[in-house]
């Protein structure tokens, strides 16, 4: 974040902010719209690729692209819910996960 001290002033005060969580949510929503939205979006165009059913090679394509595509949409959701949880109540809910 940057600061100025006093109206007309060209120096620039320059803070950080020390809530980890509010850091973590500020570089997940930032790494979703570089390399997550990219990828979906192409996904999404590679699922309407047509082809042989029948075509073993195309079969394999499809399977791959399909499973892709679901993975990333759960890590999108997965990254939502981070984004809009509390802090207390998303590591709550991971560790369940984990047990």
């Amino acid at each position: 974040m940057c600061i100025r001290d006093r109206p007309g002033e060209r120096k620039e005060f320059f803070y950080a902010d020390k809530d980890t969580w509010n850091i973590a949510r500020q570089v997940a929503k930032e790494r979703r719209k570089r390399e997550l939205d990219p990828v979906l979006k192409v996904l999404a165009e590679l699922t309407k690729i047509e082809g042989d059913a029948k075509d073993p090679e195309f079969r394999t394509f499809n399977k791959s692209v399909t499973d892709i595509n679901k993975l990333a949409k759960n890590v999108d959701k997965t990254l939502d819910t981070m984004l809009k949880a509390e802090e207390n109540w998303f590591w709550g809910s991971i560790f369940k996960i984990f047990k």
